[in-house]
């Protein structure tokens, strides 16, 4: 009886810390600083849904998307040379693969005359909150910038994709998220920094063939200030054997021991794992969408 009380009590707090969060985000708005009133609104989200994110981050062409293949054991997104579309991408849990798009508000002409044919069919049937069915071997039609589009200028015209397949690790509540690359392009990577305010922790990728960058120590100083927990991932360790030599300079990022992965040949990705299932909580519940854990990964495409 008194853990029912204790809960009640929490969960009366919970919802008056959200509801001053909310007011705020309101104020902001009616300042025109949109930026802070967005954030304040997904904190105020954050709040309520109680979620355990873990988000990627990482510098353009480190990989990304073939990192996260790796990660799950299944090659889900499409790894491509040009860069994925400035989207939020989550992979779910689900007994049948499918996909899920979301479009951006007040779409100009360009960003519509951009849609696939079989996207601009479903548009005057488009519902905010249900999507638009995404068949699987279309994917590379929304998450990768289309052929003949400037890679600097393009605009995306979608704001999120959802992506359901039966993986263990999405299993437990998990979800993983891949988002823009950072130190690209500017809306890209405002995309990726204002999504980093609802992660717990963070997974950040960097490339051991090009070193140390001033791109990486200028992220690893925006985690360090972040005070989550942060797990650093070496990608392109391609050798088997002795640890890569070159590893060490990444011990001046600050952000602790890095890990060795391989995204290509799947090495390093049980210690990823396990860093990732310490930093889960423990789940005593089987809630639906509101208690999912949220794994963002953030980075660059190719790294």
């Amino acid at each position: 009886m008194n853990q029912i009380r204790d809960y009640e009590a929490f969960a009366a707090k919970q919802l008056y810390l959200s509801g001053l969060v909310s007011e705020y985000a309101d104020i902001m708005f009616e300042l025109d600083d949109s930026q802070e009133s967005e954030y304040a609104r997904e904190l105020s989200e954050k709040i309520q849904s109680e979620n355990f994110e873990i988000a990627v981050v990482g510098s353009f062409k480190n990989g990304k998307s073939t990192f996260i293949n790796a990660l799950l054991g299944k090659e889900i997104l499409p790894a491509y040379a040009r860069p994925c579309t400035a989207i939020i991408n989550e992979v779910r849990y689900a007994k049948k693969e499918s996909a899920i798009i979301f479009l951006k508000d007040n779409l100009t002409y360009a960003q519509i005359n951009s849609l696939p044919d079989w996207v601009k069919k479903e548009l005057d049937n488009y519902d905010s909150e249900t999507g638009i069915s995404v068949p699987m071997k279309k994917l590379k039609d929304v998450l990768t910038i289309p052929m003949g589009e400037p890679q600097d200028c393009f605009e995306t015209p979608y704001c999120k994709m959802i992506l359901y397949t039966p993986l263990e690790l999405l299993k437990n509540n998990v979800i993983i998220t891949d988002t823009p690359g950072l130190n690209e392009i500017e809306t890209r990577t405002r995309i990726t920094t204002g999504h980093l305010s609802k992660a717990d922790a963070i997974i950040m990728v960097v490339d051991v063939r090009s070193g140390v960058t001033a791109a990486d120590q200028d992220v690893a100083t925006m985690l360090r200030k972040s005070k989550k927990p942060v797990c650093l991932a070496v990608n392109k360790c391609d050798s088997i054997g002795n640890m890569n030599p070159d590893i060490y300079e990444f011990y001046a990022l600050g952000l602790g021991d890095p890990i060795e992965v391989s995204a290509v040949h799947g090495h390093g990705t049980g210690d990823l794992l396990d860093w990732v299932l310490e930093n889960i909580p423990e789940d005593d519940s089987e809630g639906e969408d509101e208690d999912l854990i949220k794994v963002a990964i953030v980075g660059k495409p190719n790294v």
